[in-house]
């Protein structure tokens, strides 16, 4: 029987592998990681060489499932039963070990009578006798040792079930006292929980409470606005009441003005009127031949043009005037003051 036809237990032991018992701390956990990476890493073992990681993936896989509490504590419940497992396994390599020693020990043995008996052979057949009662020493010895052989493995197979024993007692009691500081902690966290409760009806009673008195406060200052409001409302109301009052009274005055101007206006025409008719009959009295006027028949004679405010166009160059223009008091046609000063100054010409 080899050793390598011996099947390895399924789960392997994390805790044997990282070199720690069972009850270390995280912190010894990472220490054994530490050390022992730095040991069978590939780069430390064979720099810049492709060697086999095995040692390394196994450690490694130790330290990721010990160091995970919630992996960890799942890993314990089964631990005792992993532990044994191994307790066997390695007793069964230890056994293989030693059977094959004394395998290799026999065939060695053996080797050592043939040559003796070959040696006895040819020496004598009294040398052949010795050389029996040698093998006969040999073979006691042989016996003696595979019986103390037996009783050791007897002592260790004792040795490892008491081990196994006392394992699973230890890890009942940690499994009892692991349930001990659950419940006591899921009692702390009950309490928490209802402190916390408390604290949030306590807080949430306050904020209603200030919720109702912001409410209350808004709906004051929200009256305290309408009535700003409907005051504010009755002074502008009051105010455009003011202005359109006023307004309709410049308006009255600018009526009252421009149909006072334009009463003005009305008598001048007809003065002016008057008097170019009577300048037209001088005037074809003295010079028959017909006067050349403009195309409005207009001849501009007056010079109190009426300056008047708006957007307009000369009647002359076309020019755009925005603010304000001439007006002849004659034909109301709108000039620019350049072109009225022109009009007026042809006509002065004439006249003379």
């Amino acid at each position: 029987m080899e050793m390598r036809n011996i099947p390895k237990p399924a789960t392997p032991d994390y805790y044997a592998d990282l070199g720690v018992p069972q009850h270390a701390s995280s912190w010894d956990i990472k220490t054994a990681w530490f050390r022992l990476a730095k040991r069978f890493h590939p780069d430390k073992i064979a720099p810049g060489q492709a060697v086999d990681a095995e040692e390394f993936r196994r450690i490694r896989e130790a330290y990721n499932c010990l160091k995970d509490q919630r992996r960890r504590s799942q890993y314990d419940a089964y631990y005792f039963e992993i532990k044994a497992q191994w307790a066997v396994y390695r007793e069964q390599q230890e056994r293989l070990r030693r059977q094959e020693e004394q395998k290799r020990a026999e065939d060695e043995a053996r080797r050592r009578r043939a040559a003796g008996q070959r040696a006895a052979r040819e020496r004598a057949d009294g040398e052949r006798a010795r050389g029996m009662e040698e093998a006969e020493r040999i073979a006691r010895e042989e016996a003696a040792r595979q019986k103390l052989r037996e009783e050791r493995e007897r002592r260790a197979e004792e040795r490892s079930r008491d081990a196994a024993r006392r394992a699973r007692e230890q890890q009942e009691l940690a499994a009892r006292e692991r349930l001990r500081r659950e419940e006591e902690a899921k009692r702390k966290a009950a309490e928490a929980r209802q402190r916390e409760e408390q604290a949030i009806r306590r807080e949430e009673e306050r904020k209603r409470r200030l919720e109702e008195e912001m409410r209350r406060k808004e709906e004051e200052q929200r009256e305290l606005a309408r009535q700003r409001r409907q005051r504010e409302a009755a002074r502008r109301s009051e105010k455009a009441a003011r202005k359109a009052r006023a307004e309709q009274d410049k308006a009255a005055r600018e009526r009252l003005k421009m149909a006072q101007v334009q009463e003005k206006l009305d008598e001048w025409r007809r003065n002016w009127s008057s008097l170019r008719e009577a300048a037209d009959r001088l005037e074809n009295q003295h010079q028959p031949a017909k006067q050349t006027m403009n195309p409005g028949g207009c001849s501009h004679q007056d010079p109190w043009w009426v300056k008047k405010k708006g957007r307009t166009v000369c009647a002359f160059c076309g020019v755009a005037r925005r603010q304000w223009a001439l007006y002849c008091p004659t034909c109301l046609v709108a000039a620019c003051p350049a072109c009225k000063q022109k009009q007026c100054t042809k006509t002065s010409e004439k006249s003379h």
